[in-house]
């Protein structure tokens, strides 16, 4: 196993720990800031691995979109809630060049999933995983246009902005995890419904918590 795997894996075990205790506590607390700031660290070193891994690792460069935009989902998600309200910096600016990038080659790689499915590799996602990440990459980068437009972004949808994004993060660990290595998982599990819960358990999160931003009228002006 090279060092970059096991820093890689390392790294998205302590996200899925830390990502778990950051969901369930108390927003705002003690508990919820420190397991977010170790989830933020932890998903960017595995992201960051898996962009490396994914350039040098034969057959894997189909990886390197997904790595990359989950990256910076993390990292603008943190940012959101470093950042006073309503203020735009240059890397808010330079950055937003990565989802435009991104967007570009999930249309490139989706175009020909459809049009050459004989190209992919083995290791290949379906074709409606693709479909869901383009769609997905275009939508933030829209997003992050609008926000570098208005000059930046308070209350109310600047705890949305922090609180899908970081979800949506966690969400690529667990699905990688619990849906995308079966395989190496005992046979007894495999298939489970459990697993298909622990996968898509940050969605779920992220519903209940954007419609406990939506009841709080004090999130407005946070």
């Amino acid at each position: 196993m090279s060092p970059v795997l096991l820093l890689h894996i390392s790294a998205a075990s302590v996200g899925l720990l830390t990502g778990a205790v950051a969901l369930v506590a108390r927003k705002g607390e003690t508990a919820h800031r420190a397991a977010g700031r170790a989830f933020s660290l932890a998903m960017l070193t595995m992201t960051a691995a898996a962009a490396w891994l994914s350039v040098t690792v034969p057959g894997q460069g189909g990886n390197l979109p997904g790595a990359v935009f989950t990256f910076y989902l993390v990292a603008t998600a943190w940012a959101t809630m470093r950042r006073p309200p309503m203020t735009v910096g240059r890397w808010d600016k330079a950055a937003l060049a990565v989802p435009t990038l991104a967007a570009g080659v999930m249309i490139f790689f989706t175009f020909m999933a459809v049009t050459d499915p004989a190209s992919q590799p083995m290791n290949a996602p379906p074709l409606p995983a693709y479909f869901i990440m383009t769609t997905l990459i275009c939508l933030v980068a829209g997003l992050d246009l609008k926000v570098v437009m208005a000059g930046g972004v308070a209350g109310r949808a600047r705890l949305t902005r922090h609180l899908w994004r970081m979800c949506v993060g966690f969400f690529v660990a667990t699905g990688s995890f619990f849906l995308g290595k079966q395989a190496h998982m005992p046979a007894m599990v495999r298939g489970s419904p459990l697993l298909v819960l622990l996968a898509v358990a940050p969605l779920l999160a992220m519903a209940f918590w954007l419609a406990r931003v939506g009841m709080n009228k004090r999130a407005v002006a946070a």
